[in-house]
C-alpha cells in the first residue's frame, strides 16, 4: 500500500494503523519505507482497514482508509478415498473444499464432468 505523506514542518514521521491499532513493524513480513507499507506472504489475518498516519510535534493527520482483502486458493478439507464395489452397487465419495471466495465443487471422471444427478 502506498500513501503520499502529508507535508509539515518539521517533516512528519510516517506510521500505519490497521483496524485503528498501530502496526508493529517488528513483524519481519512488514516493511514501512516512507509512505509505503509492504506485507510479504500475506495471510487471511492481514485483511482489514489500513490508514497512513503522519505525525510531527504539532500534530497528527490520518489518510483515507485503504481496505485490504486477502483471497485464498481452494484447498481440500476432505479428499475422496479409493473404493472397490460390486457392479450395480451404490458408491459415495466425500469431498470438501474451502477457500475465499468459496469454491464450486464438481466431479469428473475420464469421460468428463459428471452430471449432478449422479
Amino acid at each position: 500500500m502506498e500513501c503520499q505523506p502529508p507535508r509539515g514542518h518539521p517533516e512528519p514521521t510516517i506510521s500505519w494503523k490497521k483496524d485503528n491499532a498501530l502496526l508493529d513493524d517488528k513483524d519481519e513480513r512488514i516493511t514501512i519505507r516512507g509512505g509505503k507499507l509492504m506485507i510479504t506472504n500475506t495471510r487471511k489475518s492481514d485483511a482489514g482497514k489500513y490508514v497512513c498516519v503522519g505525525t510531527n510535534m504539532v500534530g497528527e493527520r490520518d489518510s483515507e482508509v485503504g481496505e485490504l482483502t486477502v483471497l485464498e486458493q481452494p484447498y481440500f478439507v476432505k479428499k475422496p478415498n479409493s473404493q472397490v464395489v460390486l457392479v450395480d452397487a451404490t458408491v459415495e465419495f466425500k469431498c470438501e473444499a474451502r477457500g475465499d471466495p468459496i469454491p464450486n465443487v464438481h466431479w469428473r471422471n475420464e469421460e468428463g464432468i459428471l452430471p449432478k444427478s449422479r
